[in-house]
């Protein structure tokens, strides 16, 4: 090999260590650093999202509404617990025993 073997050892030796590079760039993703994950945007978006949900869940729970409700009828396991037939061949349920339905 000779004088070949000088930049082929350079060339692995490059690469090796840009490896090892962007393997310290990974190697803590969570902080405040240009290449991080911005984990305070994440938050404060799921912080908003839930905030909304619980708005509309108290909105809904004071108007006596159904938060589950949607174009087609009752969602199973929701509300009072009766699923109308929505057009597919489905028969309408029957309530629940007294005992069984959700109280508010």
């Amino acid at each position: 090999m000779g004088w070949w073997a000088v930049p082929i050892v350079v060339l692995v030796i490059f690469t090796l260590y840009g490896i090892d590079g962007i393997a310290s760039q990974l190697e803590d993703p969570f902080g405040y650093d240009r290449n991080d994950i911005k984990t305070d945007f994440i938050v404060e978006d799921i912080r908003c999202e839930i905030a909304v949900l619980v708005e509309e869940w108290k909105r809904v729970g004071q108007t006596g509404g159904d938060m589950f409700v949607g174009e087609m009828g009752r969602v199973n396991g929701f509300g009072s617990g009766i699923l109308k037939g929505v057009g597919n061949g489905s028969p309408a349920r029957k309530p629940p025993p007294p005992h069984l339905e959700l109280r508010r």
